[in-house]
């Protein structure tokens, strides 16, 4: 299998991009293809002006095959370490990639002295839980309403 290759979103050069894999992961999560694009590009923004080296392409030799976005949020009182997006494009799931990338935020977070590892999935994503839960993943919360999502943690 290769190894990861990362660089940063460059959101001028990258929307396009990265609207259509965040179209992608809507539907494969729910089943819907519509968001507000606008919010999505301005909270991708504020995340990037934050720490860009948490908002990430995954690359194969010559084109972006998915994204990854970490940030290190407040929850509960503690800095955590949050994955708001594990995304690979169709013919790279189920490969080994999805687990080089929890690996690399595992790294990360651990790098920043950060003892968990947050993420929400949708419950109907059978296919992410389960990975998920290989991966070390518990269910710790769930929240309702148009997009469903379970909250899960990975002690680091």
């Amino acid at each position: 299998m290769e190894e990861l290759i990362m660089r940063e979103i460059d959101i001028e050069q990258d929307e396009t991009l990265l609207l259509n894999f965040r179209e992608d992961a809507q539907f494969v999560s729910y089943g819907k293809t519509h968001f507000d694009k606008r919010a999505y590009v301005n909270r991708l923004r504020a995340r990037i002006e934050q720490w860009s080296s948490g908002q990430l392409f995954i690359q194969d030799s010559s084109q972006p095959i998915g994204q990854i976005g970490l940030t290190t949020p407040e929850y509960q009182g503690r800095t955590i370490g949050y994955a708001n997006l594990f995304y690979l494009i169709p013919d790279y799931r189920g490969k080994g990639f999805g687990k080089q990338m929890v690996d690399f935020a595992e790294e990360t977070f651990k790098k920043h002295k950060l003892a968990e590892l947050h993420l929400k999935v949708s419950p109907s994503n059978e296919s992410a839980l389960d990975f998920y839960q290989l991966s070390g993943f518990n269910r710790i919360s769930q929240s309702y309403g148009e997009f469903p999502k379970l909250r899960m943690r990975k002690f680091l």
